[in-house]
């Protein structure tokens, strides 16, 4: 059995290799004549099918020949790849593909997004033409892969992707109201599937153009995920779970967070579909918040300090909403400014230490020792309650020696400006509504110290390290003292470092 399976190798590789000699003078736009196409047809077809090492190899050659054009890839995928044949061994061979063209990789990427979306965009004209007649599994292969692949694309590659994928929708748009309107919550995949329709073009849309008409000129979104989309650019999916006072607080907190800060995609209630909150099985070009319909209670914890308790229950959900959003920010700006997590744990640290000593503020629910990820949303709630009366009580504990809260509010003001000079304050109202205006603020150089290196690097980085040490608020020009490693001291009555 083994010599056999290495005869049979052989023959392929002999194949190829007569094939390529034979084509191997032709015009690049002539490239795929009857002969190599069918060749190329049939071992897509296995690698459909099963796991082909040797032939994986032999269709990497042919994909990284710089004699082939992408556009001559691209009508091979269009003509000859039927939509059946994309399946998740072959998003396996793509993602071997892409591991294996080492220079090469971003263009193997986009002929990966380009077999996905001439499959895909067969799959939805058939959809949008007889809806009971659809390529599950296929459809979703082929949408993962875009999900994923697609927003690594340069904006001139994506705009061809994304034109396989929309163009054979441009006559009959597709109808996602049977799959995503209220109340459709009878089949969960065919709900996760009409989801990841509508983020995937959104993932592929051209960039330099609003994103409402793109996507209403290919799909009929149900109300209001239609609305939503068109003014923010978000989707939300929440199968009518959603009443129009909550939508409303939803529009006010993403019309008060500035793009910049997070790169938020999609607002699911996964109860609303029967989805896993942790893990909706969607591959999302952006981040997820993930809300629930109510927070179940008539006020928010009652554990913390005050300003958030109380509130009735819609105020109580947009806080709620407010915490999930400053999770999605500090997962994007800790990422691009590592500075921001080095002060965190040394507030943490600071903090531990007061304890241990008996000075720390033990029974403070927004300082989690033990769950550093939840300091800063935990302290959000109070931020967004209403931040001058946070900034108020923070500054009466440092006055009792407890300078922790008023540090994580300092780094939380830091996170929310994005690294500008200006940050933002918030109120919510008893019905939820958030209001937000931005607020000067000043930092202080403390030199700069390392980071702990990244999965794509061995060698730690320095990174500068400069901490908000100064904001207009209450009606006043506050700046405080602070150690060498960002711990506040005192107030500074001179409002040193200042920018206004």
């Amino acid at each position: 059995m083994p010599t056999r399976g290495r005869e049979n190798t052989a023959v392929r590789r002999i194949g190829l290799v007569v094939i390529v000699l034979a084509f191997s003078g032709a015009p690049a736009g002539a490239a795929f004549n009857e002969g190599l196409r069918d060749y190329l047809l049939t071992s897509f077809e296995r690698l459909a099918g099963v796991r082909d090492v040797a032939v994986a190899n032999d269709v990497c050659r042919m994909l990284n020949d710089p004699e082939i054009a992408d556009s001559d890839w691209q009508e091979f995928f269009h003509g000859a790849f039927a939509p059946t044949r994309f399946t998740d061994l072959l998003n396996e061979f793509w993602e071997y593909a892409i591991h294996q063209a080492g220079p090469a990789r971003s263009r193997m990427t986009l002929l990966s997004c380009l077999c996905a979306a001439e499959a895909a965009g067969e799959v939805l004209a058939g959809m949008a033409r007889n809806p009971a007649a659809v390529e599950q599994g296929a459809l979703m292969a082929a949408l993962t892969r875009l999900g994923h692949t697609a927003p690594a694309l340069s904006e001139e590659r994506r705009k061809s992707v994304y034109a396989a994928l929309a163009e054979p929708l441009r006559d009959i748009p597709l109808d996602l109201m049977p799959m995503l309107r209220p109340g459709s919550a009878v089949r969960p995949d065919l709900e996760r599937m009409g989801m990841q329709i509508a983020l995937t073009l959104s993932a592929c849309a051209p960039k330099e153009t609003a994103p409402s008409p793109e996507i209403s000129a290919v799909l009929n979104l149900p109300e209001p995920v239609q609305t939503f989309w068109a003014r923010h650019g978000v989707f939300v999916f929440d199968n009518a779970t959603l009443d129009a006072r909550q939508l409303q607080v939803l529009d006010s907190l993403i019309e008060a967070m500035p793009k910049a800060l997070h790169n938020v995609a999609t607002i699911l209630v996964p109860a609303g579909y029967g989805l896993d909150s942790m893990g909706p099985g969607l591959a999302v070009p952006g981040q997820v918040l993930s809300i629930s319909a109510m927070p179940g209670v008539g006020q928010t914890n009652g554990d913390g300090p005050g300003l958030a308790a109380g509130r009735s229950v819609r105020a109580a959900f947009a806080i709620e909403a407010a915490q999930q959003m400053l999770r999605a920010i500090q997962a994007l700006q800790f990422d691009t400014r590592p500075a921001l997590a080095m002060q965190r744990e040394r507030i943490l640290a600071r903090e531990a230490r007061r304890r241990a000593a008996g000075r720390g503020a033990r029974a403070d629910s927004m300082i989690r020792l033990d769950d550093p990820d939840e300091v800063l949303p935990a302290a959000g709630s109070l931020w967004f309650a209403d931040s001058e009366a946070a900034f108020r009580l923070a500054t009466d504990r440092l006055a009792r020696g407890q300078p922790a809260l008023l540090e994580i509010l300092l780094l939380l003001a830091d996170m929310l400006s994005g690294g500008g000079n200006s940050t933002l304050l918030f109120t919510t109202d008893n019905l939820g509504a958030i209001t937000a205006r931005p607020t000067p603020i000043g930092r202080v150089h403390l030199g700069a110290a390392p980071v702990a290196a990244s999965p794509a690097s061995s060698v730690a980085r320095m990174v500068s390290v400069d901490c908000v040490n100064s904001l207009k608020i209450l009606d006043e020009l506050w700046s405080f003292d602070l150690d060498n490693l960002g711990g506040v001291l005192r107030r500074n009555r001179n409002h040193g470092g200042l920018p206004f």
